[in-house]
């Protein structure tokens, strides 16, 4: 006989992996009342640190709900909103090595989109006047095949600190 507690217990954990970590089951999702945003956004650390004075590394991933993309960073088009990381700390720069985009016809423009799942490897360096917590904010715009949305601005959902 296996206890009822035990299966409440391992249904319960499973639930709170499913919800902290979606990126670790990297599945198609669809955009619902309970889910609104076309895009999920994770970081491989849950946290980094950093000295002042050098560099740590980050990993964003991106995941696009199906049938919406988000604009590359260099989408091409005049009033595409473009993929953009910055700093709220301006003695902290970021050195983003972006991913190749896809280049698609959307209302008969050529836009370049990130679609799926994308990975955006993101190096901090903060001078040596930095300490403390630093944040990281991403603005993106969400697009399926009939519409974009607003642009969006999101914290990137890691901890930063500088030493």
């Amino acid at each position: 006989d296996s206890s009822p507690i035990a299966t409440v217990v391992a249904t319960t954990a499973l639930h709170n992996l499913l919800k902290t970590h979606p990126e670790r089951f990297d599945e198609p999702f669809e955009v619902n009342m309970a889910n609104s945003s076309p895009v999920r956004m994770s970081c491989q650390q849950d946290s980094i640190e950093v000295i002042a004075g050098s560099s740590a590394s980050l990993t964003v991933q991106l995941r696009m709900a199906m049938g919406w993309h988000v604009n590359s960073h260099t989408p091409g088009n005049q009033y595409a909103v473009p993929l953009a990381f910055n700093s709220l700390d301006e003695n902290v720069s970021l050195d983003i090595t972006w991913p190749e985009g896809v280049t698609m016809i959307s209302a008969g423009e050529s836009v370049e989109v990130y679609g799926g799942s994308v990975f955006i490897p993101i190096t901090v360096t903060p001078n040596q006047s930095v300490k403390g917590p630093v944040k990281i904010m991403v603005t993106w715009q969400a697009c399926n095949e009939e519409t974009c949305l607003s642009p969006e601005t999101n914290r990137v959902p890691c901890i930063i600190t500088v030493e």
